[in-house]
């Protein structure tokens, strides 16, 4: 199952994944998502990042998606702009306590799009493996 962590940091745990937000009790199923994170640490977990080496999501956007990752991402960047200039310290915070559920969900579901049009349209690289150990030292 798709799916999309909603922070990067351990004790921020949050998974949006069939078009629901999760927060406790998530999927069992959980197998292929963008790219890693210290939240979900599952290694049969599978990174579509890695599969377009390492390209960014508006770099291997499809043409019918553009438009609502543009959206997305500008939504995305103003909220950090409004942080910086409350002073909110990310660090210090969960991004999903911050954000509008209707935000998360829409990002998310716009990701998970990119995350399954990569799966289909490129292939697995010869050292995927070796890649994903190193990403996940980093």
């Amino acid at each position: 199952m798709l799916f999309q962590t909603l922070d990067d940091k351990t004790e921020c745990v949050g998974v949006y994944a069939g078009g629901t937000l999760y927060f406790k009790d998530f999927p069992t199923e959980l197998t292929k998502t963008w790219r890693y994170t210290g939240s979900i640490t599952d290694p049969a977990i599978e990174y579509a990042w890695l599969l377009c080496n390492g390209y960014t999501l508006a770099e291997v956007c499809p043409d019918f998606l553009k438009e609502r990752l543009e959206s997305s991402q500008r939504r995305f960047r103003a909220y950090l702009k409004s942080f910086e200039i409350g002073r909110i310290r990310l660090r210090e915070h969960c991004f999903f306590d911050l954000v509008p559920e209707d935000f998360l969900l829409e990002f998310c579901d716009v990701k998970n799009e990119i995350t399954k049009f990569v799966f289909e349209n490129y292939e697995k690289p010869e050292n995927y493996d070796h890649l994903n150990d190193i990403q996940k030292l980093l």
